[in-house]
């Protein structure tokens, strides 16, 4: 059981990361438009 929840707090941890490294790319694109 406590392996379960293991996992799923690091398939969590995972996703959100990937989420904000998404997001952060975005912005540093946004960011590049409104620049030029």
């Amino acid at each position: 059981y406590e392996t379960n929840v293991y996992f799923q707090n690091q398939a969590m941890f995972e996703s959100i990361s990937a989420l904000q490294k998404k997001d952060k790319a975005l912005q540093d694109h946004n960011n590049s438009l409104l620049k030029k």
